[in-house]
């Protein structure tokens, strides 16, 4: 595991994993969006290499609530990040889970 833990939202672009590569990597993982309510809404950003490859808005209570990062597979010094955004509604809690190869 690469790293995991709780992101608790605060209303501004948060950072759930940003990762510069140390060699050849391969990186994905998971967040939990299963605390969301009626009027939340998030949006989750993947970028690598400061370029955004995935945006993505979520809202109310979610009928999928397990979002996955497909692998990527990183050169070294290319930077990964992933991002959650609350852009409505009440706070929450976030869990997520990363993993690395290489």
């Amino acid at each position: 595991m690469l790293d995991s833990g709780t992101l608790t939202a605060d209303g501004n672009e948060q950072n759930l994993i940003n990762r510069t590569a140390e060699g050849i990597e391969t990186i994905w993982g998971w967040v939990s969006i299963n605390n969301m309510q009626a009027n939340d809404a998030v949006t989750v950003r993947t970028r690598v290499g400061g370029v955004i490859h995935a945006t993505e808005l979520y809202e109310d209570s979610p009928t999928q609530p397990m979002l996955y990062f497909p692998k990527r597979t990183l050169n070294e010094g290319e930077v990964y990040r992933a991002t959650l955004e609350q852009t409505a509604g009440v706070n929450r809690d976030y869990d997520y889970e990363f993993f690395m190869e290489g």
